[in-house]
């Protein structure tokens, strides 16, 4: 039997991979829609006012954005994990 409070510090790293991987993405997206960014998300963004409209402050205020969306996730992540021992 698996008990959720022994696989809780893989469920935590998991989730926050995932929900970094999410904020990222743009392959697909750039893919799906054939370079129309028609669907917005904030990467799809960042690369269109830095190559389409040459905003590089506009697109580096962005990515500070992601950033600062990012960090205090990996924060909470590794201490949740450094509590439960695991990165010891």
């Amino acid at each position: 039997r698996v008990i959720i409070p022994m696989i809780q510090g893989s469920i935590i790293t998991v989730s926050t991979t995932i929900f970094i991987a999410i904020l990222k993405v743009f392959d697909i997206v750039y893919v799906m829609t054939s370079g129309k960014f028609d669907t917005e998300v904030i990467a799809n963004r960042m690369f269109v006012e830095m190559f389409n409209f040459r905003n590089f402050g506009r697109a580096s205020s962005l990515a500070v954005i992601l950033l600062v969306v990012v960090v205090p996730i990996m924060v909470v992540n590794i201490r949740n994990l450094r509590r439960q021992g695991i990165n010891r």
